[in-house]
């Protein structure tokens, strides 16, 4: 009688962990449809980073501020948002770090990365958003 429901439980744990990779296979694909397409809501250019902290956990919170302006320009980034932080303004190269967004204002966004060393130097940024593969 076990091993029926031990069938029961694979196919369908199979069945719904294909369903999940459809899923994330889409939210990616639609999240590269809208940075291709070059809205300025699912990215901000031109941002500098205006504070460099570490916090609880070994996380590292990084600000980034617009480097033209002291507000920031319109965008949809918010709380809990998947971002890449891509140097320069080229929204198409590979991100060089993957965070959390943690906070936005009208000055300043602040992502909480994992791990990550940001170069001194001063060099420009761009947060672009990425899917959510968390689902």
């Amino acid at each position: 009688m076990c091993a029926v429901y031990e069938e029961e439980i694979v196919k369908f744990c199979t069945k719904h962990l294909s369903l999940i990779e459809e899923e994330r296979k889409e939210e990616c694909l639609q999240t590269q449809k809208l940075i291709n397409s070059c809205h300025g809501s699912v990215h901000i250019k031109n941002l500098d980073i205006s504070s460099y902290s570490s916090c609880l956990g070994g996380y590292v919170l990084a600000e980034f501020r617009n480097s033209k302006s002291k507000l920031l320009p319109p965008h949809n980034l918010c709380r809990g948002d998947v971002v890449g932080v891509v140097e320069g303004s080229n929204i198409q190269d590979t991100p060089v770090a993957t965070g959390v967004v943690k906070f936005c204002r009208e000055d300043v966004i602040g992502v909480s990365f994992e791990d990550v060393n940001f170069n001194e130097d001063d060099k420009t940024y761009s947060l672009v958003k990425l899917a959510n593969d968390v689902t």
